[in-house]
């Protein structure tokens, strides 16, 4: 699954910080709640039959701010979240949230998530593709994922292979 999660902080001059609340200030403590919920989830998930035996997040991408001189408005980071057969993307995505809802709570924070793509679940003959919005969610056969994966996001393909070797041993 490839999540956006934006910021929206408060833009200002710098010589006045108490006028601003900075975005980039905010998504780095997002972005600590992100990497201590990836040590929860690999400590309680595990699957022998993969290389990466555990769920991967990866924090790939951020961009914010427009100036030395301005307090950060928006900031924007851009994740990847690899599951194993057995985990639900859907349930994922609502643990992140309830993950970094104390954090925006306590500071004040507004935050907007975007599902960007995900490869939800397998199961026998059938694999289960989204993209940013969870009602586009649709099972479709492997070959018409593999199709799918290949002129979108191929950086899925080997998920994909894994996840149906898998099932093809059960």
């Amino acid at each position: 699954m490839n999540e956006a999660v934006r910021h929206i902080g408060q833009p200002g001059h710098a010589s006045d910080p108490a006028l601003g609340n900075s975005a980039l200030e905010g998504m780095h403590e997002v972005m600590g709640e992100i990497l201590a919920w990836r040590r929860e989830l690999q400590e309680r998930h595990r699957h022998p039959a993969f290389a990466v035996p555990v769920p991967t997040i990866n924090l790939g991408h951020i961009h914010g701010g427009d100036n030395p001189n301005r307090i950060c408005g928006d900031c924007e980071l851009l994740l990847d979240l690899r599951v194993l057969p057995g985990l639900k993307v859907e349930e994922l995505h609502e643990d992140c949230r309830t993950e970094l809802q104390y954090t925006c709570t306590i500071r004040d924070y507004a935050l907007e998530r975007t599902i960007v793509y995900f490869l939800a679940e397998v199961e026998p003959g059938e694999v289960r593709l989204g993209n940013e919005n969870h009602g586009e969610a649709r099972w479709v056969a492997p070959q018409e994922a593999w199709e799918l994966l290949t002129e979108t996001s191929p950086e899925q393909l080997p998920a994909l292979d894994a996840a149906l070797a898998y099932w093809q041993q059960k």
